[in-house]
């Protein structure tokens, strides 16, 4: 169909397929998270690493868009606007992230990469959270915080 060639097969499937598989190279037992999970390429990517053995979890922002994440294939959801992504990843990931496919940027990506493991993996795809910033970037976040 169409809808297929335009989707799975096309620049959100390519995206996915490559950016998991290339960039963040999960392997089977890993934990990946996926944020804007919902959304064209964040639903492929949760897919393709559960065939590849992961645990997956996704953040999306509303119950209805967390709920069809769990129907296909993701083992954790969890809605952003609801639930802190901190408080979320550390019962759905109480060992830490290895595989974070970045949809979003800002506050989450930050939050994510604060838990990341020594030798996890990043797949920066998006920056939806400051899109709508007028100006550019309303807010800094420093994802590599000097210590």
């Amino acid at each position: 169909s169409k809808s297929l060639l335009l989707g799975a097969c096309g620049m959100p499937g390519n995206t996915a397929y490559f950016g998991l598989l290339e960039i963040c190279k999960p392997k089977a037992g890993d934990t990946v998270v996926v944020s804007g999970a919902a959304g064209a390429v964040g639903s492929l990517v949760g897919q393709i690493a559960k065939i590849k053995g992961c645990k997956v979890i996704g953040f999306a922002g509303t119950d209805e868009k967390c709920q069809w994440l769990k129907e296909i294939g993701f083992d954790q959801a969890f809605n952003y606007k609801k639930v802190g992504v901190l408080e979320s990843l550390a019962k759905a990931a109480p060992n830490g992230v290895d595989c974070y496919f970045d949809n979003v940027g800002g506050e989450m990506s930050a939050s994510v990469m604060s838990l990341m493991n020594t030798r996890g993996r990043v797949a920066v795809c998006g920056a939806i959270s400051h899109y709508n910033d007028v100006g550019g970037y309303s807010k800094v976040t420093d994802v590599l915080p000097l210590w």
